[in-house]
């Protein structure tokens, strides 16, 4: 680390820097300064993401880490980078693989995922806190902000990381991607500069006795760039090269990093682009290269399904293009004013020329300024050209699924906060300068508004968290928000039912298709929540009008088939279940639906095909081998079926109905025992099922335990009185009973 002379301007204007200790004369920026700030930093991240880590996977979590088999295990390594759901989860393999690592240390423990998202956050504002300070103390900005390069660093990296705005990269666990791409792209500018600041004693001692040109956030002169030693200027490029890499692997904003790089190297470093390219050339061609992984892993995962690129449906490249500036301007307000965030905005195309104009004209302005600052003031031009450039991958004419998300404002944030933090610094140096307010109150009014500003942004991201402490909570503060968001509602109807709040989700689903009777998801879903009601009737309704909108819709038919049977259609049940066969073939649900129609129906052979294309298609559905099982032994077969009964209650162990018919089938074939012990298991599982009792009663009273067999028999009857054969049983059974008494009275 350098050690920097205290400049007799930096001594005037100490007192500036808002809310720290400033250095005066004769102080250094040391290790240990470093190291605290480090520490503070990493402690407010922990303080403001404290009550994240009992936050809930919500949304893409479930295709991500949930159901993502390919982060099972950790080897072959190659499985993790290519797992089946590919076109989803295929294209980010550096995130694939810290999951991985996620779920061999802990499972699907959710508090080991926060924990690792926190670390990365963290590791990025240190990263951040790098690039800032060490930009800082560049010779041509070394005058100006030498002395205070460390505390200024400091409040950048505190503000960044415990802004509000970061929450959705950072409790969102699948956003990681964003905090990994931002981590990397930090890194990769982070060892540029390292490379091409790296001095031996005798170099920077032959610099020293030279006076750099002044420049910096006042403009720009001829750069000077400290001799840098071979070997470690080679590791740091190196580390550089690796780091974009990496990012390339991790998010696909990184794919501006070779530029944004560029365009520091020209502004702070070599002075022109000429001068950079000449330079480190063969940097920028590997960086370059690196843009091959981006390209590679959008084609193979088609783009991810076709929610990138010009197939995406709901938005033209025009009406993408269009909905982008009010987005940045939104963006921009939630960076000085971070209320009303949302997880899930839903933002649709603009509907009046207000919407395009008054946000493009103004987002047209900053454009321009950045422009002219690149020429006039570059520095203050390159934060305009990073907040720009960082954003251009999701907000340019290029059309993504969905149009704004908070998570993609992670590092254009980070221009943001740099420029108040310095524009308020300069300010302050302003002020001093002329005499209006004395050195002590400048400090103490500085310290005051950046501890003021601290606290309470680290209070609206702890309150921010608690949205995320269960899934109704997320869905819930969306639609709330922006009650025209579709995907909103239709998700917290979802997470309603999946909390058992049914009759909250049947309400939410009526109110979405009152605004959206087109939907055929929120058909079918309603209809699957009726249906679970035993609201047959008004199931039918919702699962036809699904199959109205979207033909081939292959559950809604098999519902449908499902709600027709359960009313008493089992001919318009087994249509139905055709039609859902006719689009999906291997469909093995469908297949068992409909053999058991068919049995409804009588027609008992092509029910007995369709068990069997059941299971050919999936050999551990329990339904199609129990149903096969009854079929079977209904025409005796009673060899055939027992071993799908055994099959059901292998899949299935806590299946009474299974057992009790286990026990049935091995009672006609005279396997008395191995019948008594399955009807008792069905008797554990379930205590009050009188076809059991009824069962075992009439197996005891033909092995000779007549008093065991009335026991069960009465028990029967206690539970369904009008339980007639289990009333013929036991009449049955006593006879049986006197009658042995009779006949052992009889013997001498």
């Amino acid at each position: 680390m350098e050690l920097h002379d205290q400049s007799e301007s930096a001594e005037n204007v100490a007192a500036a820097l808002p809310g720290t200790n400033v250095p005066v004369a004769g102080e250094h920026s040391t290790r240990w300064a470093i190291m605290l700030a480090l520490a503070l930093i990493a402690l407010a991240a922990g303080a403001v993401y404290c009550n994240s880590f009992s936050g809930m996977f919500v949304f893409d979590d479930a295709s991500w880490i949930e159901k993502n088999t390919s982060i099972r295990q950790l080897w072959p390594i190659w499985r993790v980078f290519t797992p089946s759901e590919v076109e989803q989860i295929g294209g980010r393999p550096v995130v694939t693989l810290t999951l991985a690592i996620n779920y061999a240390l802990g499972g699907l423990n959710v508090w080991g995922y926060h924990a690792m998202n926190l670390v990365i956050h963290i590791l990025a504002a240190w990263t951040l806190f790098g690039v800032t300070r060490r930009t800082l103390t560049l010779p041509h900005l070394k005058e100006r902000f030498g002395s205070v390069a460390t505390p200024l660093a400091l409040v950048v990296a505190l503000l960044w990381t415990i802004h509000p705005l970061q929450t959705e990269s950072v409790t969102y666990v699948i956003q990681r991607t964003e905090a990994l791409g931002g981590l990397f792209y930090l890194l990769t500018l982070y060892c540029v500069i390292r490379a091409a600041t790296s001095t031996s004693p005798s170099s920077a001692k032959s610099f020293s006795g030279g006076q750099p040109p002044a420049c910096g956030f006042a403009g720009i002169a001829n750069r000077q760039e400290l001799p840098s030693t071979a070997a470690g200027t080679k590791l740091w490029y190196i580390a550089a090269t690796v780091a974009c890499l990496l990012g390339m692997a991790a998010k696909e904003v990184m794919v501006t990093a070779p530029v944004v790089v560029l365009l520091y190297d020209r502004t702070f470093l070599a002075g022109s682009f000429r001068e950079a390219l000449r330079r480190r050339w063969g940097v920028y061609l590997a960086m370059a290269l690196t843009w091959g992984v981006v390209g590679a892993l959008l084609f193979r995962t088609d783009f991810y399904g076709g929610t990138t690129g010009f197939a995406v449906q709901r938005f033209t490249w025009r009406s993408y293009l269009l909905t982008q500036p009010g987005v940045i301007v939104h963006y921009l307000r939630l960076a000085f004013w971070p209320s009303g965030l949302c997880f899930d905005y839903g933002w649709k195309s603009p509907q009046t020329v207000s919407e395009v104009v008054l946000p493009g004209l103004f987002l047209a302005g900053l454009l321009i300024l950045t422009l002219w600052a690149l020429v006039k003031r570059p520095a203050w031009g390159f934060l305009g050209a990073w907040f720009f450039l960082i954003l251009a991958p999701t907000s340019s004419f290029v059309p993504i699924r969905d149009a704004a998300f908070e998570h993609r404002m992670y590092l254009p944030l980070a221009t943001v906060v740099v420029g108040v933090v310095v524009g308020v610094w300069c300010f302050g140096r302003w002020l001093l300068r002329r005499g209006t307010i004395p050195s002590r109150a400048l400090q103490l009014g500085g310290g005051i508004l950046v501890v003021s500003t601290c606290v309470a942004l680290g209070t609206l991201t702890l309150q921010r968290n608690l949205v995320y402490q269960s899934k109704v909570s997320v869905w819930e503060d969306a639609v709330a928000k922006y009650p025209g968001n579709l995907r909103g509602h239709y998700n917290l109807a979802v997470e309603l039912v999946n909390s058992r709040r049914t009759e909250e989700a049947i309400a939410e689903y009526e109110r979405t298709l009152e605004t959206w009777p087109n939907h055929a998801d929120s058909h079918y879903n309603l209809g699957v929540v009726l249906r679970g009601c035993r609201r047959y009737d008004e199931a039918v309704v919702h699962f036809r009008r699904a199959v109205e909108l979207k033909p081939d819709y292959v559950e809604a038919h098999n519902s449908l088939g499902l709600a027709l049977a359960e009313i008493g259609k089992p001919d318009e049940a087994a249509a139905e279940y055709q039609l859902a066969l006719k689009f999906k073939p291997d469909y093995a649900e469908a297949h068992n639906n409909f053999a058991d129609a068919l049995l409804k129906c009588g027609r008992v052979d092509e029910a007995i095909v369709h068990f069997n294309n059941a299971l050919e298609l999936n050999p551990d559905c329990m339904e199609a081998h129990f149903n096969l099982a009854l079929t079977l032994a209904g025409r005796r077969k009673f060899d055939e079926a027992l071993g799908h009964f055994h099959k059901a209650v292998e899949l299935k162990p806590d299946y009474a109905e299974g057992h009790n018919n286990l026990g049935n089938t091995l009672a006609s074939l005279n396997r008395m025992d191995e019948a008594i012990h399955q009807f008792r298991k069905a008797l554990e599982i379930k205590p009050d099922y009188a076809d059991a009792h009824n069962n075992l009663g009439i197996a005891l009273a033909r092995c000779g335990l007549f008093d065991e067999a009335i026991v069960h028999l009465r028990r029967a009857l206690e539970i369904k009185p009008d339980y007639a054969a289990a009333r013929r049983n036991l009449d049955f059974t006593v006879g049986l009973q006197e009658n042995a008494k009779q006949s052992t009275a009889g013997k001498p």
